[in-house]
């Protein structure tokens, strides 16, 4: 076991070469979505997302949505402050899309932190679909369709119990 005093010395050591951490992503794709979350916040329709569901498109965790919302509710005015100084209109997937692009140029060199997990969600055209939280959505992105994949899944499921019907009757007649 190490003297206190070598402890002392070894902390006062860890301190000296102690550098904050780099960043998970690029300050521009931050922006996007936090101006992304404050169109979600403001918007009060009930076909609204939940905030789980926002987090998965936004590629980010549910606690940064739930810390976001309540900074909103504090404080209003500095995202608002944010937008005027910038004088960005709404939100797009072209800006998210631009955003994480920078983010991937800047982990390629070093700059901010790179994570197996980040890309985790990104490229599934799930994430670039926005079209329920109502942000302008430009054409380039292909809409992605719930529907036909909940009707694929169903007519799958159709399909294996008409086999299993079927294996049944067949065993059960001897055929």
């Amino acid at each position: 076991m190490p003297s206190p005093e070598t402890s002392r010395l070894n902390l006062q050591k860890a301190w000296a070469k102690w550098r904050p951490p780099k960043p998970w992503r690029s300050k521009q794709e931050t922006l996007v979505i936090k101006r992304i979350v404050w169109q979600w916040f403001n918007y009060r329709r009930t076909d609204r997302w939940s905030g789980r569901k926002l987090a998965r498109r936004l590629c980010v965790s549910h606690t940064y949505i739930q810390k976001l919302r309540r900074q909103f509710l504090t404080d209003p005015t500095e995202i608002q402050r944010q937008r005027a100084q910038a004088l960005y209109g709404p939100a797009t997937w072209d800006d998210l899309r631009r955003a994480q692009e920078c983010t991937r140029e800047q982990k390629m060199v070093g700059r901010l932190r790179y994570s197996l997990l980040s890309n985790r969600f990104r490229n599934r055209p799930e994430v670039l679909d926005l079209r329920k939280v109502y942000l302008p959505v430009s054409p380039v992105v292909p809409p992605f369709q719930e529907d036909d994949v909940m009707v694929r899944v169903m007519n799958r499921l159709r399909q294996r119990e008409r086999d299993a019907r079927l294996r049944r009757n067949v065993s059960a007649t001897g055929y």
